[in-house]
């Protein structure tokens, strides 16, 4: 990622194209202890109203993802990439996208969505709101972020 230069938005976006193979994996997971743990940590969403908290949310998230998903290759480049993300803020701040309470919004309601349609195991569902989830971000970022690599 950085010998050709791309910078956040690139792996944010990436990220979240991995994402569109990763939730619908996770709700074909069939461990009861599993789904049951994401409709526990679906409930802290809510909550999530600083960086801090959305951040140790979305670890949380990964973690559990990574264990109901079985997708090493996926699991793989979305670790390196959240790292890559993770390691170079724009402008400076933690969070350059979910800044503003609309933003917000969109990620709660989204991790929401994502984050029902694996506890219910419903992987039609799953693939649909990832999908939706990364074209409403990706029209966050065309607001919030200039394009780095054009």
């Amino acid at each position: 990622l950085r010998v050709h230069g791309l910078g956040y938005r690139d792996g944010l976006e990436m990220s979240l194209l991995l994402d569109c193979e990763i939730i619908p994996a996770a709700a074909r997971c069939r461990d009861a202890t599993l789904r049951l743990a994401m409709a526990a940590l679906l409930a802290d969403v809510e909550g999530c109203d600083t960086v801090e908290n959305r951040a140790a949310l979305e670890t949380r998230l990964r973690t559990l993802l990574h264990r109901m998903a079985s997708h090493p290759l996926a699991e793989f480049l979305l670790r390196v990439t959240a790292s890559f993300y993770h390691a170079e803020p724009a402008s400076g701040t933690q969070d350059p996208v979910f800044t503003t309470p609309a933003a917000v919004a969109v990620w709660k309601t989204g991790k929401r969505r994502m984050m029902q349609t694996i506890a219910d195991g419903d992987e039609e569902r799953a693939q649909f709101e990832a999908e939706r989830y990364r074209k409403q971000v990706l029209q966050l970022l065309r607001g919030a972020l200039p394009s780095q690599t054009a």
